[in-house]
């Protein structure tokens, strides 16, 4: 450990974040080389998905593409989580939870319109999948009721 001023979980933290920019500073290789993947887990979500590619690992699936998003807007990456949630709706079309997460985004951007749109359309397809599927909402009070939610934003 260089500083023996911080504990192992900051030194993480801190070579996570130095691991990060070296990637995205097109050093991935030397990364790789040097740790593994040893901190795969922390890097950004920008880093990861650098680092995947470098390693030939594409985004192929809804889920993937969707998760790409999720990582992004972790990273403040607005724009490009809406390109990779659209992604994943081109890829699977009855998707719900990549509405979710556009009407979010749209709806902090102050676009509302686009975010009633997205609202409607996760309200429909998780419905829609709901019933397909003989799922119920949880009657858990700790499980968060995203359908609600989605309702809630619509109605306001």
């Amino acid at each position: 450990m260089e500083n023996a001023n911080i504990n192992d979980e900051e030194y993480y933290v801190v070579e996570g974040r130095r691991q990060s920019e070296l990637i995205k500073n097109g050093k991935a290789e030397e990364v790789l080389n040097k740790y593994g993947l040893c901190f795969f887990c922390s890097l950004d979500g920008e880093a990861r998905m650098i680092l995947e590619q470098a390693m030939g690992i594409e985004q192929k699936s809804a889920t993937d593409l969707y998760n790409a998003g999720v990582l992004a807007i972790q990273n403040d990456d607005f724009k490009a989580a809406e390109d990779w949630f659209k992604q994943a709706l081109k890829q699977e079309a009855e998707y719900a939870s990549p509405h979710f997460n556009l009407a979010q985004i749209y709806q902090q951007q102050g676009e509302t319109t686009k975010a009633r749109e997205q609202w409607r359309k996760y309200i429909e397809k998780e419905e829609a999948y709901q019933r397909k599927n003989g799922l119920r909402i949880s009657n858990d009070p700790d499980d968060f009721d995203y359908l609600g939610y989605a309702r809630d934003c619509l109605n306001k």
